[in-house]
């Protein structure tokens, strides 16, 4: 099973930050969330292992929460390199 880490490399490599296609912590928790309920439908097992909490303002995986933080509600930004071997076809369709 891929991370919630791996989800959210690849998402931000999807971005065009030259372009204004930015993704804020806030964002990245909502793709996230939305990402784990949609493959729990479609395919009835988790994308990712890590826990979702209800906090005040929405749903937070806490991990990536954490890491994110810094940026504070600024753009995340763009990893150089993405794993993506940890992904198979039906993921990166999904995901995209």
């Amino acid at each position: 099973m891929i991370s919630a880490k791996n989800v959210s490399d690849f998402f931000l490599s999807l971005c065009e930050p030259e372009a204004g296609d930015t993704i804020s912590n806030l964002k990245m928790q909502k793709l996230l969330y939305y990402a784990q309920g949609f493959h729990l439908a479609f395919y009835g097992r988790p994308l990712f292992t890590e826990k979702i909490l209800a906090w005040q303002y929405g749903p937070v995986v806490e991990e990536i929460y954490t890491e994110y933080s810094e940026y504070s509600n600024g753009a995340i930004p763009t990893p150089r390199r993405i794993n993506t071997k940890v992904f198979d076809e039906e993921r990166i369709e999904f995901l995209k």
